[in-house]
């Protein structure tokens, strides 16, 4: 019985919680610390029970190991009522023990299983659901968000005039230039805004 829960049932629900171990305990870190100490309750149930089977079975069969010593020095009679009677007071006595260890063993189990285990990935799940759907719904929204860049606009070509030109075309000069250096201000704040706000996007 140790054997079978220990080495079956344990180490199946040992691997399965060891492989979101991690998982586990960024998301519920208390629940999984008593969830494995749960577990040794339940092995120390299944060896309670075991060492109650073994001694009810040691006295089962020393009775006859008595009868078969000392059948030879006194009537046959004698050791089989004596012996016969105890038996079966033995079989009620550890009946009795071995059914209420087996209930704790059931109470531990169940406990386990239907209660604390459930509740611990019950839990998670829903966290890491709701963890999902923010992080689905922030991606919809960055994606939402997202801007397109900027294009950089024409400047006009601007003629440096000749020496001695008017005056009018000296003023045009730097009218275009001023024109120009505008845009490019202009432009380039437009374009940090957009490259700040794609960075934080991202």
């Amino acid at each position: 019985m140790i054997d079978k829960v220990q080495n079956g049932f344990l180490v199946k629900v040992i691997n399965g919680l060891m492989s979101m171990k991690n998982v586990l305990l960024l998301e519920d870190k208390d629940s999984f610390t008593n969830l494995k100490l749960k577990l040794f309750e339940v092995l120390d149930a299944a060896r309670d029970v075991q060492l109650k089977i073994e001694s009810a079975q040691y006295r089962l069969a020393g009775n006859p190991k008595k009868i078969n010593r000392f059948i030879s020095k006194k009537a046959v009679w004698y050791y089989q009522h004596k012996y016969s009677t105890r038996t079966g007071q033995n079989c009620e006595e550890d009946k009795i023990t071995v059914a209420t260890h087996m209930a704790v063993l059931k109470k531990s189990y169940e406990e386990f299983h239907k209660v604390m285990l459930k509740a611990v990935l019950e839990s998670t799940w829903k966290k890491l659901d709701h963890k999902h759907s923010d992080l689905v719904k922030k991606i919809k929204n960055l994606i939402a968000a997202e801007r397109k860049e900027p294009s950089e606009p024409k400047y006009t070509r601007c003629t440096k005039p000749l020496v001695g030109a008017d005056e009018d075309d000296e003023e045009k000069y730097e009218t275009c230039k001023d024109s120009n250096k505008a845009l490019l201000r202009s432009y380039t704040k437009k374009h940090n805004a957009w490259r700040a706000h794609e960075t934080a996007r991202r």
